[in-house]
């Protein structure tokens, strides 16, 4: 592919560096006519655009890849996100806008074609006896500046959030906090949240036989 790419770029070279060339001596061998009509700056024109409009091509071809490399990126995360049923919470530090995954408001009992706007702010999900150290734990992770122009994996909680039908789910939540490059500081906050409510009755389960 890339022979040919060459093989096809090569006259078009070619054709921009003889431009010049040949309008000097066409207008050399008629210089008495140079006043009026000359083919210099046709030379010169074709002498620039060849190049720029080899590389617009060039620059065309890198954006498609860059494209397509996104979107086959975006369908792995995708695939990665149904495969393990996890929900995802998306904090955009700067708008303040807060996206929730399908699957998150599915698991919370919210229709899946809810509107961004009507979820409720996600302290008031937090389960009484987890709200505090859940907050502290965000808050504590707002503050780490020791990632500068990086992702930083944030430490892992287990804690409970409300349902629509007013049951409590419990989740096991993992976060990442994309850094900016001057001071570390939280520009995104994504959490997958994976439903672990059975495992949670089954080891209580086993507690109370065992007791």
């Amino acid at each position: 592919m890339a022979a040919r790419a060459g093989r096809r770029t090569a006259p078009l070279l070619l054709a921009g560096l003889v431009a010049p060339v040949a309008a000097v001596t066409h207008d050399a061998l008629r210089y008495e006519q140079l006043t009026r009509l000359t083919l210099l700056p046709y030379g010169v024109l074709l002498f620039v655009a060849a190049p720029a409009y080899l590389m617009a091509r060039r620059f065309t071809r890198s954006v498609r890849v860059e494209e397509r490399m996104a979107i086959e990126q975006r369908e792995r995360a995708d695939l990665l996100v149904r495969s393990t049923k996890a929900g995802l919470l998306d904090w955009d530090a700067i708008s303040g806008r807060v996206d929730w995954s399908e699957r998150l408001r599915e698991m919370l009992g919210f229709p899946p074609a809810a509107e961004q706007a009507e979820m409720p702010a996600f302290r008031e999900l937090l389960h009484p006896d987890d709200h505090d150290a859940v907050q502290e734990s965000f808050h504590r992770q707002l503050r780490d500046r020791s990632v500068r122009s990086g992702v930083r994996a944030n430490e892992p909680m287990d804690y409970r959030l409300r349902r629509t039908d007013g049951d409590y789910l419990w989740i096991h939540a993992e976060a990442v906090s994309v850094c900016d490059a001057a001071g570390g500081r939280t520009l995104r906050f994504i959490c997958s949240f994976i439903d672990i409510s059975d495992r949670v009755r089954h080891e209580a389960q086993m507690r109370a036989r065992w007791s």
